[in-house]
């Protein structure tokens, strides 16, 4: 539900709502359920809930006229007050409703009374436990909304509060039980009246509280009950209300299971069950439910939630009138289909929807681990690619395949393949997928916007997440995009309950990390999702295209087929070995060292992918690593460093992923750059200075390098348009100065990052404590 269809639901029913939304707080708030334990009070079908101060967030701003105006409503039905509070915030609360059983009213309690004097409260009107009137012949009259709420707490729900009731609600009742002496008995003269006491306590409540180690205190108070007047009734003694009948064991039950449906005969009795393996929220139970009488073949069929009481009670109902069977027969096979049903759930939560792991052989495991110890294991990666039929694009190659296995990383890379149509980026992103265990990626076509939310038990956790096209998911592009940043995704939904037609609140989430690969053929690719993956070009160059066209036909011999054969082992043989990498934490020593170009604001995104991109070198080259260990807190951790020699790699990657060729500029401007390195260089051999680090003006500029004014100044703000030259100061009149950022490297037209410091001239870091040391204070 988005926020227009949240606000209008607010709108249309606020009183039900809210006490809906309530309701769904309770279960993550465990201290309140221990508070309601411990005074007696807690029942799980009475709807309690609990304000927890978190329904403002579903509202829109307060400053927007939307907010206002919804905020205005909220008040005028109690639900907040004039100063923009929860009317109930801090109290457990009990919804009031019509005979109908429509919410129309809302009683809370306060849970904690240091936090004000107001103990209760109540908005809108209703009736508490309204359903009890027309559900039995025999009622508990209590003085308050609490002492009923402490008798249907303890199993007794025919419990009502006097004050709430008229002569009208009591057509069909034969006996009331009072239970306060305060109630005034002259309004019920036509029926048997007993009265409960409580002696030693002013309250039904007090007396429950004091007796809570007991079972069923209460109980012993009704049948003590003593005759005040009225005809007595047939009644020996006071009858509990009916319950349902104790299910007997479900393991003798005739059940028939199928991929859609689950078949149960009891005697006569068939119940089909259809839409079980749709839950997966613990508590619910949403299901199709048909019954079939074979003496009479009559047939109900509905769709209820099997744990919702009232959702039970009107499907038992009208069941048991149009099939003609007695409804506490029907009441015990629903509640041994139910303990059933609750076990087959439990045992489908049990088994994982992920496949087997897969168990390599002795020798599996010794070629996957001689890869993965290889000291040019990149260079093999590549050859491998070549192997298997995929011919340049070494930058994407590698790149795609530590953004993959970056998937074990706590913040993994993503990966978008850019090109024009039919260039070849799916299959280089499907070759990169390849050579990943099949039990590590999910991949599909395209996605909504929603859908994400719903993957219940399909587990995202630390696997690559592959995508078609990006045109696929650009409604899906904000789910991506938290996904990635936050690692997790979460929605609050509203539905109506089956049989009460209530709306009941519903949160789903889904577990991350993700690497993220896709392609696209667009130009103008989300930046949300730029700003959290590496960009890699197709190489469409002509020579590119001839090494593609020589490698189709060679597939069409008999070498190429044997080379199709020696691709399938090894695709296995790194599927293995990323099987056997695992998931260490990895810090890296030299990061306050490593240099970064730093004038937008979007290289704050760049600088986190580069320093990723370094941990996923170092994860895949774990095994040539020291695995270490720290103790934190009485906790071993190992984790492994990075090196220097993994920066070096990481620093090629990025020129080729990050990088910009100056082949992009003009020729005259590619030409300036180029002069001013060198006129730099020169400078800094006597100052003892970087060339990045010496400062110059353009009439220093001119008169080394002999341009003329009007060309110097046009290039010169190309240059710092494109991030190769920064400007310093000018404003306000003062002289404008200059500094390159160009490192000199890529003057053949290679791609290359701005800014990135040589890993040889990293200096080992001073260990101020050794990695055993414990930290844990």
């Amino acid at each position: 539900m988005n926020d227009h269809e949240l606000h209008a639901a607010i709108h249309d029913d606020p009183i039900a709502f809210i006490a809906d939304y309530y309701a769904s707080r309770l279960s993550d708030n465990p201290k309140v359920l221990e508070h309601l334990q411990a005074n007696a009070l807690h029942c799980d079908d009475l709807h309690i809930g609990f304000s927890d101060r978190t329904f403002g967030k579903l509202l829109p701003p307060h400053r927007s006229k939307a907010g206002r105006d919804l905020r205005e409503m909220l008040q005028s039905v109690g639900v907040l007050k004039s100063t923009g509070h929860e009317t109930f915030r801090g109290f457990v609360t009990v919804p009031l409703t019509d005979t109908a059983g429509k919410i129309t009213g809302i009683h809370g309690r306060r849970v904690d009374r240091s936090q004000g004097d107001e103990m209760e409260n109540t908005i809108g009107t209703g009736i508490f436990n309204a359903a009890a009137l027309t559900t039995f012949d025999e009622l508990i009259v209590c003085g308050c909304i609490l002492d009923a709420w402490t008798f249907c707490a303890a199993g007794h729900r025919n419990a009502v509060v006097a004050e709430q009731l008229n002569d009208e609600y009591f057509k069909g009742i034969k006996r009331l039980l009072i239970a306060s002496p305060e109630i005034n008995l002259e309004h019920f003269t036509d029926l048997e009246i007993l009265q409960i006491a409580f002696p030693g306590h002013d309250s039904v409540n007090a007396y429950a509280k004091a007796h809570l180690n007991e079972t069923d205190p209460l109980a012993s108070r009704i049948r003590a009950a003593t005759w005040v007047s009225g005809k007595p009734t047939q009644h020996a003694v006071v009858q509990q209300p009916v319950a349902s009948p104790t299910p007997n064991p479900v393991d003798d039950l005739d059940i028939a299971q199928s991929d859609n449906e689950i078949t149960i005969r009891i005697e006569h009795r068939r119940y089909r069950v259809r839409g079980l393996q749709r839950n997966t929220t613990p508590g619910t139970m949403k299901i199709n439910l048909m019954v079939f009488n074979d003496r009479n073949d009559q047939f109900h069929v509905d769709t209820l939630d099997l744990c919702h009481a009232r959702s039970r009670r009107v499907f038992l109902k009208e069941c048991g009138e149009e099939i003609a069977i007695d409804e506490n027969t029907l009441r015990g096979d629903i509640g041994r289909i139910l303990l059933k049903l609750d076990q087959l759930q439990a045992d489908a939560g049990t088994k994982s929807n992920e496949p087997p792991p897969y168990e390599m052989t002795d020798t599996e495991r010794s070629e996957a681990m001689d890869l993965l110890q290889s000291p040019k294991l990149l260079d093999r990666i590549l050859d491998d690619f070549e192997t298997c039929g995929i011919v340049g694009e070494h930058a994407g190659k590698l790149a795609g395949y530590l953004a993959a296995t970056s998937r074990l990383l706590d913040k993994p890379l993503g990966l978008i393949i850019q090109s024009s149509s039919a260039a070849g980026k799916s299959a280089l992103s499907d070759s990169i997928l390849r050579f990943m265990p099949p039990e590590s990626r999910f991949t599909c076509s395209a996605m909504t916007s929603q859908s994400l939310y719903y993957f219940g038990k399909e587990s995202l956790k630390h696997k690559i997440l592959s995508v078609a096209e990006e045109e696929g998911v650009r409604d899906a592009s904000y789910q991506l995009k938290l996904l990635q940043s936050e690692g997790r995704l979460s929605l609050i939904s509203t539905s109506k309950e089956a049989g009460s037609g209530r709306t009941a609140t519903e949160r789903y989430e889904v577990e991350g990390p993700v690497a993220l690969i896709m392609t696209t053929t667009s130009m103008n690719v989300d930046p949300e999702l730029l700003n959290r993956c590496l960009v890699i070009a197709i190489d469409e160059s002509v020579a590119q295209t001839a090494a593609i066209l020589q490698q189709q036909r060679f597939a069409e011999t008999v070498d190429g087929f044997i080379q199709e054969m020696q691709g399938k082992e090894i695709v296995k043989n790194h599927q293995n070995a990323q099987r056997l990498l695992r998931r260490l934490p990895v810090y890296n020593p030299y990061a306050e060292q490593l240099g970064f170009i730093g004038t937008q604001a979007r290289h704050r995104r760049d600088h986190r992918k580069y320093l990723s991109l370094i941990k996923a070198v170092a994860l895949l080259y774990q095994f040539q690593h020291e695995t270490k260990t720290i103790e934190i807190e009485g906790e071993s951790i190992q984790y492994i460093e990075v090196t220097r020699e993994d920066i070096a790699k990481a620093n090629t990657i990025a020129d080729w992923a990050l990088g910009r060729s100056i082949d992009e500029l003009s020729g005259p401007t590619r030409r300036l750059l180029i002069e001013l390195y060198d006129w730099l260089y020169d400078r800094s051999k006597t100052c003892e200075l970087e060339p990045t680090e010496i400062v110059f003006n353009r009439r220093e500029a001119r008169e080394a390098l002999g341009w003329s004014a009007t060309q110097l100044n046009y290039h010169l703000e190309r240059l710092c348009r494109d991030e190769y030259v920064v400007r310093q100061g000018g404003d306000n009149g003062k002289l404008c100065r200059y500094s390159v950022l160009y490192d000199g490297r890529g003057r053949e037209g290679q791609a290359a990052l701005i800014g990135l410091v040589d890993a040889a001239s990293l200096q080992e870091p001073t260990r101020t404590a050794p990695t055993t040391t414990d930290l844990s204070g």
